[in-house]
């Protein structure tokens, strides 16, 4: 079994994913820094390994990557390519997190402490569900979409890939999100948003 992981960035995010990891316990070798500025040598006691290329020093199948990046047309970008070279992308879930048995998470995917996810719901690859946030029953989370601090969304909620729902959202039920959407913090949606779409306040 693997239980050796390489997070994969070093900005703002990457201290929740060291922190999390810890917490689960995982062994962390080190990070990797996109930008291979060389700037930073530690981020919470953990080594940075240097640039991508570093990633040659471990062989596939030793190691779990897991993509620290709040972007999420980047975070894609990167598990991608992992994919594609072959790496075994890691998820972690915060022990603080309430999810249901019945509940699905796809692989990469970030869930923090205080979280809360019902049954029958189905998480995407790649996201990152932030402290705090409800998702009730049967919902839909698509693909890299990143659902900020204190989210709610009610029973039945569908969200396209790659959407964003800032701080304190609140979708009502049966609302279906489309693909690349932006709900601005605070923001009270009870209808339908289609693709594209940003909007704030109540709609």
């Amino acid at each position: 079994m693997i239980d050796s992981y390489v997070i994969i960035g070093t900005g703002e995010y990457s201290r929740t994913v060291i922190d999390i990891a810890k917490k689960l316990g995982h062994e962390i070798t080190g990070l990797i820094d996109l930008g291979n500025s060389g700037d930073t040598e530690s981020i919470l006691g953990v080594s940075v390994l240097g640039g991508p290329m570093e990633l040659k020093n471990y062989p596939k199948g030793t190691i779990r990557c897991i993509v620290a990046v709040k972007d999420n047309a980047e975070r894609r970008e990167q598990i991608e390519f992992l994919t594609e070279a072959g790496y075994d992308i890691g998820t972690l879930i915060h022990p603080g997190a309430d999810i249901s048995d019945s509940v699905r998470i796809g692989r990469g995917t970030v869930v923090h402490q205080g979280v809360v996810i019902n049954m029958l719901s189905e998480i995407g690859d790649g996201c990152v569900i932030s402290t705090g946030c409800v998702v009730d029953q049967d919902c839909v989370i698509g693909h890299y979409s990143n659902l900020s601090t204190g989210c709610t969304l009610g029973a039945g909620v569908e969200v396209g890939n790659e959407s964003v729902l800032g701080v304190g959202a609140i979708v009502s039920e049966g609302i279906k999100i489309g693909e690349s959407t932006m709900i601005e913090a605070g923001s009270v949606l009870t209808k339908h948003l289609e693709t594209g779409y940003s909007i704030s306040g109540v709609r």
